[in-house]
């Protein structure tokens, strides 16, 4: 959530939202929704590390669906490649008041196959690197996007609303 040189004006906004709302709660599950990794339609919830205090919660809530960057033996288990960006770091560089005990967990929704995903954002940043004006050749770059990201198929739609409804079903 960089522009570059500083946050951008969501991540601004998002922690405005923490500090007004969320800090008066000793515990929050931020549930991070991210999509095109995994089967299509298919539903991973990526952790940390299962050394955080809440993870026999998570366990509970979510099972087999639950994976971790470290495991108990330090072996990342999610479809992710190893990563140390927000799921790691994000309540560390949040600006202002926080829960006193929050964790983020990633709901990660399957999409097209690896290679696909890949060469589509290969084609975005090829467009980015160049200058890329002309409106066909942006257009074909945003269909392939699209289709990695936020594909429109009814059934993957249908599967992705019921994934989550059920997620979320076991936090209230």
């Amino acid at each position: 959530d960089y522009t570059g040189l500083k946050p951008s004006w969501r991540r601004w906004v998002w922690e405005q939202v923490i500090a007004t709302e969320l800090s008066r709660y000793r515990k929050v599950i931020h549930l991070d929704i991210h999509t095109g990794l995994g089967a299509s339609g298919d539903l991973q919830i990526m952790g940390a590390s299962t050394r955080n205090p809440e993870v026999d919660l998570a366990r509970a809530l979510w099972g087999d669906r639950l994976a971790f960057m470290h495991d108990e033996e330090g072996k990342n288990t999610t479809l992710s490649s190893p990563t140390i960006g927000e799921i790691l770091t994000f309540w560390r560089l949040v600006k202002g008041a926080v829960p006193l005990e929050p964790v983020t967990y990633l709901m990660e929704f399957g999409t097209l196959p690896p290679i696909e995903v890949f060469n589509a954002l290969r084609s975005d940043h090829m467009a980015h690197a160049r200058g890329e004006c002309d409106p066909v050749a942006l257009a074909a770059v945003h269909t392939r996007m699209r289709a990695a990201f936020a594909p429109t198929e009814p059934e993957w739609i249908d599967k992705v609303l019921h994934l989550g409804a059920e997620t979320y079903t076991g936090l209230l």
